[in-house]
């Protein structure tokens, strides 16, 4: 049996937002990598999930998940928009990009494959050769020198 692209293609759900209809896609790996790039707080999580860690900037977060989750991420508007919404209507519209990205369980496992993929420290060639410096360096060599 031929599998047709509508079968693989993500599927997404409407919801409503005070009167108005958005498209819920939810998250892919690419959109948390960019979230924990915006805000390295949220990868924080992962630390035995703990939610003080967004504690700063509570709406910003929850807004640009949201957004994300409909396809807006980045959208200064709509980020600003979702992140005031009432608890209720942004719980309802968590429900369903979480459904959207597979359940709760894939929504974990992406961000924790986020945060694999994001560096703790920039990586520049500086760093990288004070890195190997450090390893090269014998206690000889620091004596000779």
């Amino acid at each position: 049996m031929a599998v047709e692209l509508a079968d693989i293609l993500p599927s997404s759900e409407t919801f409503d937002v005070r009167g108005n209809k958005v498209e819920v896609i939810g998250l892919g790996l690419g959109d948390l990598v960019k979230l924990g790039r915006r805000f390295p707080a949220l990868v924080k999580l992962l630390d035995g999930f703990k939610i003080e860690a967004l504690m700063d900037q509570p709406r910003e977060v929850l807004g640009a998940v949201l957004a994300a989750g409909i396809g807006k991420l980045g959208d200064d508007g709509i980020e600003r928009g979702l992140g005031n919404l009432k608890l209720g209507e942004q719980a309802g519209l968590a429900a369903a990009v979480i459904r959207q990205t597979g359940g709760l369980v894939p929504f974990v496992e992406l961000l924790a494959a986020a945060a694999g993929a994001l560096p703790e420290e920039p990586k520049t060639a500086a760093n990288e050769l004070a890195k190997v410096r450090l390893v090269n360096r014998s206690p000889e060599a620091s004596i000779a020198s």
